[in-house]
């Protein structure tokens, strides 16, 4: 009977007071935007695209309901111009997770193999992922990246290439040796490098798993790092050391996280 009265009294509005209506689909319209712009909080862009601004807001109510994502008070990344974002791989989310922390789009290598995948392919080209070979070998997929950082975007990759289910090790030692690419685009164009470490998340071999496992995840980021920029092609040792580089700085947060963690809390 009450629901009744309650779609008798809707349906009495709407016909006898249209203007009221529209004034009630307006106050609702602005009340939803208001939400997202809430969910979104500083982590929206003014430069956004609709599609992009669609994916931000789903991303971020994702990692924030499954993950426990809470967005670091600072956006860890320049707000503008190129950079190059490192990190620990230990879950198929921790793309998600790092993309959560930032407003700056974030264009990740990944392997070739998932990119290719039927049902993620249109979402991949979307975010604007490339696409590169395990075996080291593709060169369009590096002229991609350099193209990228030239037009002032953010390249996002994991060095260890794999993920590393073991959460004693920063890097999977199955997948060795650890990959050059990022030390290789980083001394080419003298773009910052900033290292992250991601913990917490699932440590899944499973993307899909992954992605339906809760979690309580957390993400510390790195100054950034700048190296000197090589003209020509890096050799195999200055590749070796850039790379040794981001890796240390990883491991530097991991140990800092650690540290923290272990700590006494106060009374």
């Amino acid at each position: 009977m009450v629901i009744g009265n309650l779609d008798h009294a809707l349906a009495t509005t709407g016909g006898g007071h249209p203007g009221l209506m529209a004034l009630l689909t307006v106050v609702g319209a602005v009340g939803v935007g208001v939400v997202v712009l809430v969910v979104l909080g500083h982590r929206y862009r003014r430069g956004d695209s609709l599609r992009i601004g669609i994916l931000r807001w789903l991303n971020l109510t994702y990692t924030r309901l499954m993950h426990g994502v809470r967005p670091v008070a600072d956006d860890p990344l320049p707000p503008s111009g190129p950079a190059i974002l490192v990190a620990n791989h230990r879950s198929g989310v921790d793309p998600l997770v790092l993309q959560a922390n930032t407003g700056r789009v974030i264009r990740y290598l990944m392997a070739r193999e998932y990119y290719d995948r039927p049902i993620l392919r249109r979402l991949f080209q979307l975010v604007g992922a490339i696409p590169v070979k395990r075996d080291g070998t593709d060169l369009a997929a590096t002229k991609r990246a350099l193209r990228a950082l030239a037009k002032g975007e953010v390249i996002g990759i994991f060095p260890g290439g794999g993920i590393s289910t073991d959460p004693e090790a920063l890097f999977d030692p199955a997948d060795t040796p650890i990959k050059h690419g990022a030390a290789l685009l980083a001394l080419r164009t003298r773009t910052p490098v900033i290292a992250a470490y991601v913990s917490g998340t699932p440590p899944l071999d499973s993307v899909f798993l992954s992605l339906l496992r809760p979690s309580r995840s957390r993400v510390i980021f790195g100054d950034p790092i700048v190296f000197e920029k090589i003209n020509g092609k890096p050799t195999r040792v200055q590749l070796e050391r850039a790379t040794e580089r981001m890796v240390e700085a990883i491991d530097e947060l991991r140990r800092s996280l650690e540290n923290e963690e272990l700590a006494p809390t106060g009374a």
